[in-house]
């Protein structure tokens, strides 16, 4: 007798015999990211066996080569403000199906809920605007026409409460805000905030903002 013995990477095991006649075995894999062996077992007339295996084999697909990497263009956003998540991808089949999930939860590592679409395998940037939450990530998967999944996960981000004035986002209205709007104003260097940064909620961050927070400190 002899056979295929098969194990996925998450140590699940499957054993499939055949009637070997031949000297010869041949397997056709339904599929992959698995490791196998070939299998013989010799067994004389008093019921006595010994087993016999081949050096271990991969088995490999559509998405064993993919290679992914995925960025976001911020650690941190606020409530109400984009954050943006790009990638490259390599090794990828073109009738593979793709699609962007963001997830959003109260606790970081936690998947929470997500918010996701199908998307084509040209495409390389995603924009979220979370509603709640306090952390976040961005997870890319890949579905080929076996039906067999491979994702990628960015790097987790924080989600800051809205907080008119709190531009810096260190939970207090203070002068350093004023700081970073004025270094936003001048120099364009955006602060932790934006959304924060729009004290008075006109829409623009501007000299009127500023005029909020001094308001603000002054009169409490």
């Amino acid at each position: 007798m002899c056979g295929w013995l098969l194990e996925d990477k998450e140590g699940g095991k499957q054993r499939i015999e055949e009637d070997e006649t031949d000297g010869t075995a041949s397997f056709v894999p339904e599929s992959y990211e698995k490791f196998g062996w070939l299998f013989i077992q010799i067994e004389n007339s008093n019921g006595l066996s010994k087993a016999f295996s081949s050096e271990k084999f991969t088995i490999t697909g559509p998405l064993a080569s993919l290679v992914c990497e995925i960025n976001l263009d911020k650690d941190s956003v606020t409530i109400g403000q984009p954050i943006t998540a790009t990638w490259t991808v390599s090794g990828i089949d073109e009738t593979a199906l793709v699609s962007i999930a963001w997830y959003v939860s109260e606790k970081p590592g936690e998947y929470g809920e997500y918010y996701g679409h199908l998307i084509t395998v040209s495409e390389t940037e995603s924009t979220f605007v979370p509603k709640k939450g306090n952390h976040g990530f961005a997870s890319i998967f890949f579905f080929d026409t076996n039906g067999y999944t491979k994702s990628v996960d960015s790097i987790g981000f924080y989600i800051l409460p809205k907080d008119s004035g709190d531009a810096n986002g260190d939970g207090t209205v203070d002068i350093m805000d004023l700081v970073a709007i004025i270094d936003y104003i001048v120099t364009d260097t955006q602060p932790k905030s934006l959304v924060n940064a729009d004290a008075n909620g006109d829409g623009d961050v501007d000299i009127m903002d500023l005029v909020w927070i001094i308001d603000q400190i002054v009169g409490g």
